[in-house]
């Protein structure tokens, strides 16, 4: 009784555990949401104020076993609601349907992710690092997308062009967020102890460099006030950059320093700096130019990456191959060596002292017959050392060619 006492009690604090776990998913959705809304970087959208939160839920989805999704998704409709009022302002109906499209965007891709990569793929593979860009950009938000394009066109007060604008503008938004914060989310997961070795290495003042001037060459372009001579291709010169961490450090580095340039990158846009602000065009069109550079820049910095980690880990696996091989031709030496030592020492033995008695040297044998038996024996110890000395003889040619 005792004994079940303590089961009952240790399942109610995993489960107790684990409702904590859900809140502290729920405050996380509900804080993303607040802080992208409270930065005024919705630009007349209110669908895209989720496209952070979705994007930390995305990756803490795929991290939770199947059995704690439904206390995740409760949680996140909860603190959904509980935000309805206070991060859009547009009714019922348009926060429902936001609701429905974040759903619908995370909850597939999560479970694809969960199912088929996390687990399956070194998770700084490039195969590995491909799907989830798949699915962070495609997967999860053609569903999202689809049910945006579908509520805005039944819409009475909207027609089918109007409609495309908010779900073009919801895909980018979902899929520059989602691979920008997901991947970085689970490369820290996994590799969050590469991240802290690299203050341990010669390269930590490569790395301090790197940061600084990245960071200086991003505010320079970004917090200049929005002209009309501002051309944007300005931000693709930060690419180099990229390169330089990519090629340079581990993966979480490179995941970090992305998140640092899309967020800063992100905040001077919605402040009405830098060159995706134009004057001559709608504020969606510069949300719509800083998300295609943010996609741009994450797949860029994450596939170069993954790719050269590739490459390293192959030249491991050769070196331990090639030690391997070595390994094992000194062990087919040494076996030689004592085949031509172990084996053909007591075979000269036998046939010797077999001769011997055969021809009577040491005395005459009483039984003929005993002499057959020695005939035996030395014929068959001069057949086996006959075919040791062909294995020698086969193997020293396989050697020299």
């Amino acid at each position: 009784m005792q004994e079940h006492g303590t089961n009952s009690s240790t399942i109610e604090t995993n489960h107790l555990s684990e409702w904590i776990l859900s809140a502290g998913v729920a405050v996380l959705y509900l804080t993303a949401a607040w802080a992208y809304t409270r930065a005024d970087l919705a630009l007349n959208l209110g669908a895209s104020q989720l496209s952070i939160a979705n994007a930390v839920l995305l990756a803490l989805l795929s991290l939770a076993p199947f059995k704690a999704w439904p206390r995740h998704l409760t949680a996140m409709t909860g603190a959904y609601l509980l935000g309805t009022i206070a991060l859009i302002d547009d009714g019922f109906s348009g926060p429902a349907i936001y609701l429905v499209a974040s759903v619908l965007q995370v909850a597939p891709a999560a479970y694809y992710l969960r199912r088929y990569i996390i687990g399956k793929y070194e998770i700084d593979s490039l195969h590995g690092m491909l799907w989830i860009i798949a699915a962070g950009a495609a997967l999860g938000p053609l569903l999202g997308t689809a049910t945006i394009l579908a509520s805005s066109v039944l819409q009475a007060n909207m027609g089918t062009s109007l409609g495309w604008v908010i779900a073009r503008d919801w895909w980018l938004t979902a899929a520059s967020s989602s691979i920008l914060i997901a991947p970085t989310i689970l490369v820290l997961k996994f590799r969050f102890n590469e991240l802290v070795a690299l203050r341990h290495r010669p390269r930590a003042y490569e790395a301090l460099a790197l940061l600084l001037t990245s960071t200086a060459a991003e505010v320079i372009i970004f917090s200049t006030p929005s002209s009309e001579s501002f051309t944007i291709s300005l931000p693709y010169l930060l690419l180099p950059f990229l390169i330089w961490g990519a090629t340079r450090f581990p993966l979480p580095a490179v995941a970090a320093g992305m998140l640092l340039l899309g967020s800063l990158a992100t905040l001077h846009t919605g402040m009405g700096l830098g060159p995706f602000v134009r004057l001559e065009e709608a504020t969606g069109q510069s949300l719509q130019n800083l998300q295609v550079f943010l996609i741009t820049a994450a797949v860029t910095g994450l596939v170069i990456s993954c790719a050269l980690t590739d490459q390293r880990r192959i030249g491991r696996d050769l070196v331990q191959v090639t030690d391997e091989a070595v390994r094992a031709a000194k062990a087919k030496d040494q076996f030689l060596a004592s085949m031509s030592h172990e084996l053909r020492t007591p075979l000269n033995s036998i046939i010797g002292f077999s001769e011997f008695m055969r021809v009577g040297a040491a005395g005459k044998i009483g039984e003929a017959r005993f002499n057959e038996y020695l005939e035996d024996i030395n014929r068959s110890a001069k057949y086996l050392l006959g075919l040791i000395e062909q294995v020698l003889d086969i193997t020293r040619l396989g050697e020299a060619q």
